[in-house]
């Protein structure tokens, strides 16, 4: 008879964490299939389709675990232990999950200093750039779990309990260090690094379009030809834009090169869309990070431990989150991205209509 404990994580998976997963799912193969078909073309358009291929690959292995769980509810059989199976995929669920974190710190810090100082950084950011950089971002964190990999896996064992030859989590007898520098590296440095340039760079994206808005209603109510050369300047590097800046995530780059100008509407919902999907970011990463903390400072925070029932709740809690946090973006895009929207409109009529 399942215990308590047992009882609780199931039936939490299945009622919450599963449901939000398929969605999460379902949102980012559209988010996917919308950038795809847009064409990718400058560095925000590179930086949101990695954005949407991490977070693809962290909602669908979340979701793998709670099936899976569901599935060995029922007595359905399985070659591998549920606790082994658990364990291996969780871990390549928080990778992508920590891929995701890192371009959307790299994307946040690129509009940021594209908004902050545009006639640095205006160059910078080419198309090739943001590719090379969101590869890098991918490699160094699957090469910050390469200790996990080699340290811990699956081997054939007999079981008793079902007379056959099942697959265990086997360990490393030097596992107790790599799990130190997981715990600490992995989960309480980097992800705190990660909230703390996407922290910085939204504070300045806002306090940059709030500048803006007071700005341009000063223009509107100065009549024309009264404005000096000088002030023209001033406001050029205030507003921190520059013609020729992407107009739409998806979007190449349009316009003269090297003329400044204060911030259209359109780089104005670029620079929305990001600091929505920072401030999402930001909130559901600090539970997260919450949680982690716990596990460090209140002894028995484990699922061996006095507090089991609890760590259970916190474990699904925090999967919700990091798969709301992966899978809210398309409502940011849809609400924020006119070209989303209409190429996403325009997909769901053609797929309609066709026979």
């Amino acid at each position: 008879m399942a215990s308590v404990e047992d009882l609780v994580g199931l039936y939490m998976g299945f009622l919450v964490a599963l449901p939000v997963a398929l969605l999460g799912v379902a949102a980012n193969l559209i988010n996917a299939a919308v950038f795809l078909h847009q064409g990718v073309k400058d560095c925000v358009s590179v930086c949101l389709l990695a954005l949407t291929i991490s977070d693809l690959c962290s909602v669908l292995s979340g979701g793998i675990i709670y099936t899976y769980n569901l599935l060995i509810h029922f007595n359905v059989y399985s070659v591998i232990h549920p606790y082994s199976f658990a364990y291996v995929v969780s871990y390549i669920c928080t990778m992508f999950y920590d891929i995701s974190q890192a371009v959307m710190a790299f994307v946040a810090l690129e509009r940021c200093l594209c908004v902050a100082m545009p006639l640095k950084f205006k160059e910078l950011f080419t198309f090739r750039r943001a590719v090379v950089i969101v590869s890098a971002l991918y490699i160094f964190t699957v090469a910050a779990y390469v200790p996990h990999y080699i340290s811990s896996g699956l081997v054939g064992r007999w079981d008793p309990t079902t007379n056959t030859t099942r697959l265990f989590l086997w360990v490393a007898d030097y596992r107790p260090s790599v799990e130190l520098y997981i715990r600490f590296f992995l989960q309480t440095s980097m992800a705190s690094l990660y909230q703390v340039i996407v922290l910085v760079s939204t504070y300045v994206m806002v306090w940059s379009l709030e500048r803006s808005a007071r700005f341009r209603g000063r223009m509107d109510v100065i009549p024309p030809g009264t404005v000096t050369k000088g002030a023209q300047e001033g406001s050029t590097h205030s507003t921190g834009t520059v013609e020729g800046e992407k107009s739409e995530p998806n979007q190449g780059v349009g316009g003269k090169q090297g003329h400044s100008q204060h911030m259209s509407d359109k780089n104005m919902r670029v620079v929305k869309t990001v600091t929505a999907l920072a401030v999402m970011s930001l909130l559901c990463n600090s539970v997260r990070l919450v949680v982690v903390f716990l596990t460090k400072i209140v002894s028995g925070m484990t699922f061996a431990g006095s507090y089991r029932n609890v760590v259970v709740l916190l474990t699904v809690g925090t999967f919700v989150c990091q798969t709301i946090n992966s899978s809210a973006n398309i409502l940011v895009y849809y609400n924020m991205n006119t070209s989303f929207r209409n190429t996403l409109k325009t997909m769901v009529t053609v797929t309609m209509c066709s026979p």
